[in-house]
């Protein structure tokens, strides 16, 4: 079960172990688990950062902004958050003019778009 993944943490057992002579106890302590996070920007992967899987859409936000992406939370169209086999997911859907310059030759807003052989 993998729920915990979402969560942030998961049980663990362990020994505590007294060094003045009392008996070692058997412990369950919460640890917090790390996944791969992957952010992809409509459909262009940016980044994968290992993080605490709680509070990603916060997470995906303050990315964003610290990265110079976004302006203000209103340039984020939608955030899906998917949990798949090798992680976590972000896929983010940002305003039109944001997502021009994060990926200006996917989002090519000319009439008429460059295409790699007119460079030769």
């Amino acid at each position: 079960n993998e729920s915990h993944l979402l969560m942030g943490a998961r049980e663990v057992s362990g020994l505590s172990i007294d060094y003045q002579g009392s008996p070692a106890k058997t412990l369950l302590r919460h640890v917090p688990v790390e996944v791969p996070v992957n952010l992809i920007y409509g459909t262009k992967p940016f980044v994968v950062m290992m993080a605490s899987p709680s509070n990603l859409e916060d997470f995906a936000l303050g990315f964003s902004f610290t990265e110079g992406l976004i302006e203000s939370p209103a340039d984020i169209r939608s955030i899906d958050i998917r949990q798949i086999e090798a992680g976590i997911e972000i896929n983010l859907s940002l305003a039109p003019d944001k997502m021009q310059r994060l990926c200006p030759t996917v989002f090519h807003t000319s009439t008429h778009p460059r295409r790699f052989h007119d460079d030769q």
